[in-house]
Protein backbone atom coordinates (compact mmCIF):
# COMPACT_ATOMS: atom_id res chain seq x y z
CA UNK A 1 0.00 0.00 0.00
CA UNK A 2 1.11 3.97 -0.62
CA UNK A 3 2.44 5.48 2.31
CA UNK A 4 -0.44 8.10 2.06
CA UNK A 5 -2.96 5.36 2.22
CA UNK A 6 -1.64 3.56 5.28
CA UNK A 7 -1.50 6.95 7.06
CA UNK A 8 -4.83 8.00 6.07
CA UNK A 9 -6.32 4.37 7.07
CA UNK A 10 -4.30 4.86 10.32
CA UNK A 11 -5.88 8.17 10.67
CA UNK A 12 -9.50 7.22 10.44
CA UNK A 13 -8.75 4.06 12.61
CA UNK A 14 -7.83 6.43 15.66
CA UNK A 15 -10.36 8.51 14.94
CA UNK A 16 -12.88 6.04 15.48
CA UNK A 17 -11.07 4.85 18.30
CA UNK A 18 -10.95 8.18 19.71
CA UNK A 19 -14.46 8.32 20.08
CA UNK A 20 -14.66 5.09 21.85
CA UNK A 21 -12.11 6.16 24.05
CA UNK A 22 -12.22 6.20 27.93
CA UNK A 23 -12.25 9.20 29.75
CA UNK A 24 -11.00 10.83 32.65
CA UNK A 25 -8.24 9.47 34.38
CA UNK A 26 -7.57 6.66 31.82
CA UNK A 27 -7.18 9.02 28.90
CA UNK A 28 -3.81 9.43 28.78
CA UNK A 29 -2.26 6.23 28.85
CA UNK A 30 -4.91 5.89 25.81
CA UNK A 31 -3.03 8.65 24.07
CA UNK A 32 0.38 7.81 24.82
CA UNK A 33 -0.73 3.82 23.09
CA UNK A 34 -2.10 5.72 20.26
CA UNK A 35 0.98 7.68 19.65
CA UNK A 36 2.64 4.55 19.73
CA UNK A 37 1.10 3.11 16.93
CA UNK A 38 0.95 6.11 14.99
CA UNK A 39 4.46 6.06 15.17
CA UNK A 40 5.55 2.05 14.53
CA UNK A 41 2.71 2.64 11.43
CA UNK A 42 4.65 4.99 10.01
CA UNK A 43 7.86 3.74 10.80
CA UNK A 44 6.98 0.35 8.96
CA UNK A 45 5.76 1.89 6.29
CA UNK A 46 9.09 3.64 5.39
CA UNK A 47 10.56 1.79 2.04
CA UNK A 48 14.19 0.96 3.61
CA UNK A 49 15.36 0.47 -0.10
CA UNK A 50 15.01 4.52 -0.98
CA UNK A 51 17.85 4.88 1.20
CA UNK A 52 19.95 1.90 -0.50
CA UNK A 53 22.37 1.96 -3.15
CA UNK A 54 21.96 -0.63 -5.97
CA UNK A 55 24.42 -3.01 -6.13
CA UNK A 56 25.65 -2.24 -9.16
CA UNK A 57 25.35 0.88 -11.30
CA UNK A 58 25.13 1.12 -15.00
CA UNK A 59 28.15 1.13 -16.63
CA UNK A 60 28.79 3.94 -19.42
CA UNK A 61 31.38 3.52 -22.32
CA UNK A 62 33.96 6.38 -23.07
CA UNK A 63 32.46 7.15 -26.20
CA UNK A 64 28.97 7.28 -24.52
CA UNK A 65 30.01 9.22 -22.15
CA UNK A 66 32.22 11.73 -24.62
CA UNK A 67 28.84 11.68 -26.67
CA UNK A 68 26.41 12.27 -23.53
CA UNK A 69 28.98 15.16 -22.37
CA UNK A 70 29.29 16.68 -25.96
CA UNK A 71 25.24 17.22 -26.06
CA UNK A 72 25.28 18.65 -22.64
CA UNK A 73 28.15 21.02 -23.50
CA UNK A 74 26.03 21.73 -26.76
CA UNK A 75 22.86 22.87 -24.77
CA UNK A 76 24.57 24.47 -22.37
CA UNK A 77 26.73 27.04 -24.90
CA UNK A 78 23.25 27.52 -27.20
CA UNK A 79 22.00 28.49 -24.43
CA UNK A 80 23.99 31.05 -23.00
CA UNK A 81 24.03 32.47 -26.21
CA UNK A 82 20.61 32.40 -26.40
CA UNK A 83 20.57 34.16 -23.12
CA UNK A 84 23.02 36.88 -23.81
CA UNK A 85 22.04 38.13 -27.35
CA UNK A 86 17.84 38.06 -25.70
CA UNK A 87 19.36 40.24 -22.92
CA UNK A 88 21.13 42.12 -25.90
CA UNK A 89 17.85 42.46 -27.64
CA UNK A 90 19.31 40.81 -30.97
CA UNK A 91 16.96 38.62 -33.35
CA UNK A 92 18.63 35.20 -34.17
CA UNK A 93 17.58 32.16 -35.70
CA UNK A 94 19.42 28.71 -35.66
CA UNK A 95 22.68 28.41 -33.41
CA UNK A 96 24.72 25.39 -34.63
CA UNK A 97 27.75 24.81 -31.64
CA UNK A 98 30.83 23.58 -33.44
CA UNK A 99 33.01 21.31 -30.84
CA UNK A 100 36.70 20.08 -31.35
CA UNK A 101 37.25 16.48 -29.79
CA UNK A 102 40.76 16.76 -30.57
CA UNK A 103 42.09 15.38 -27.09
CA UNK A 104 40.90 12.25 -25.60
CA UNK A 105 37.77 12.74 -23.58
CA UNK A 106 37.85 16.37 -23.92
CA UNK A 107 35.47 19.01 -25.33
CA UNK A 108 36.65 22.05 -26.81
CA UNK A 109 33.36 24.69 -28.02
CA UNK A 110 35.46 26.42 -30.18
CA UNK A 111 33.16 28.24 -32.86
CA UNK A 112 29.30 28.62 -32.85
CA UNK A 113 27.14 29.42 -35.78
CA UNK A 114 24.19 32.09 -35.83
CA UNK A 115 21.38 33.12 -37.56
CA UNK A 116 21.55 36.78 -37.76
CA UNK A 117 20.43 40.28 -39.39
CA UNK A 118 23.86 41.13 -41.11
CA UNK A 119 23.53 44.68 -39.36
CA UNK A 120 23.54 43.01 -36.15
CA UNK A 121 26.75 40.26 -36.88
CA UNK A 122 29.05 42.68 -35.35
CA UNK A 123 27.95 43.55 -32.19
CA UNK A 124 26.89 39.92 -31.13
CA UNK A 125 30.34 38.44 -32.38
CA UNK A 126 31.64 41.43 -29.73
CA UNK A 127 29.19 39.82 -26.73
CA UNK A 128 29.74 36.52 -27.62
CA UNK A 129 33.62 36.54 -28.05
CA UNK A 130 33.87 38.72 -25.04
CA UNK A 131 31.45 37.04 -22.64
CA UNK A 132 32.35 32.98 -23.55
CA UNK A 133 35.34 33.04 -25.49
CA UNK A 134 33.63 31.73 -28.62
CA UNK A 135 33.77 33.22 -31.97
CA UNK A 136 30.70 33.94 -33.44
CA UNK A 137 30.47 33.08 -37.68
CA UNK A 138 27.66 34.10 -39.36
CA UNK A 139 25.61 31.11 -40.21
CA UNK A 140 23.41 33.18 -43.19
Amino acid sequence: MDFVKILSATSVLLAALWLIAPRGKSAGGFKYAMGLFVISVIISTINVSAFTLPESLPTNTSASATETAKRLSNGTAVYVIESLLEKCDIKFGEIRIITDNSEIDSINITKAYVELAPKDFERAAEIIKKQTGIILVDGG
